[in-house]
């Protein structure tokens, strides 16, 4: 895949996650590195199908209700070659079913960068 990689993905999380940066400039950040990329979907599985999941969900965090507080999941699913790819896209899965999105907006509301 050429513009983005394991390492440049997980830099930008951290860097989320300890409030480095902020959630604009992730999006900011993820549509630059969208916009490198020569690739459409990918399946499951593909290997790097991950990566792709990730970068096009941060490229659009802010009308997904993406938070900082997701990143362990965002990192736990982009594992490792190691790591077993159906068992990482079933966790994924199953945290965002289970995630509140109502209570999201609610928090959301008066935010001038979530679309809620």
């Amino acid at each position: 895949m050429r513009g983005v990689d394991l390492n440049s993905l997980k830099s930008l999380l951290l860097r989320w996650q300890s409030e480095a940066i902020t959630a604009h400039e992730v999006h900011s950040e993820a549509e630059a590195l969208m916009a490198e990329c020569d690739w459409k979907e990918l399946p499951k599985d593909d290997p790097e199908s991950p990566l792709y999941e990730v970068l096009c969900q941060l490229d659009i965090l802010n009308q997904q209700l993406i938070l900082s507080e997701d990143v362990p999941v965002f990192l736990t699913f982009l594992g490792s070659k190691e790591s077993d790819l159906e068992e990482r896209w079933s966790e994924w899965e199953g945290y965002w079913r289970q995630v509140d999105f109502e209570r999201r907006r609610r928090e959301l509301q008066g935010s001038d960068f979530y679309a809620v």
